[in-house]
């Protein structure tokens, strides 16, 4: 009879990360998933029905589909009405959703409207607004915390200019990979 030498070598057990990326999620890892508060859930269906009806009543998705543009007015009325601070405290402007609600909040704007909820996911989880959380308390923390409450929407980019696709005068272009780096 044959020997599976695959059978006799210990197999380590397998860790929730390699789990996640082999595509062999054990959902009893994850039983009992918890549960929000009746009264808080209460709370966060009717802050989101109130931003789906918001979002309904401006945005037509085919239209900034085609066009590529979000309608007039549309992140002015995000921004004031505390959209893109969700998780923030309401001293902030902020909705002080937990991060659940505020997913599920990304999660039915975006069946509305993709680009949309992208814009609300962005704010809200890498924006000025998100990041409070990991400044110190101190005077920038301070400066931050009265641009969030004035409303302040983030915005990133990059800080150097790209290089040039034909020689010419500008900043030295980087080589292919296969030749050593020198920009």
């Amino acid at each position: 009879m044959p020997v599976n030498p695959a059978e006799d070598v210990p197999r380590p057990p397998a860790s929730f990360v390699t789990a996640l990326q082999t595509g062999r999620l054990d959902r009893d890892a994850l039983h009992p998933f918890p549960a929000p508060d009746p009264a808080v859930a209460a709370a966060a269906d009717a802050l989101i029905d109130e931003a789906a009806e918001l979002v309904g009543g401006l945005v037509d998705a085919e239209r900034i589909d085609r066009t590529r543009e979000l309608p007039a007015g549309l992140l002015d009325r995000l921004r004031d009405g505390g959209w893109f601070r969700v998780r923030n405290s309401a001293a902030l402007g902020g909705r002080e959703m937990s991060d659940y609600d505020a997913f599920r909040l990304v999660e039915r704007i975006s069946a509305v409207s993709l680009p949309v909820g992208q814009t609300l996911a962005i704010q809200n989880a890498v924006g000025a607004a998100a990041l409070l959380a990991a400044l110190p308390e101190g005077p920038l923390r301070g400066w931050v915390e009265e641009r969030i409450a004035a409303g302040t929407v983030s915005g990133f980019a990059g800080t150097s200019r790209p290089a040039p696709t034909t020689p010419g005068p500008g900043p030295p272009r980087c080589r292919p990979r296969t030749a050593p780096a020198t920009c």
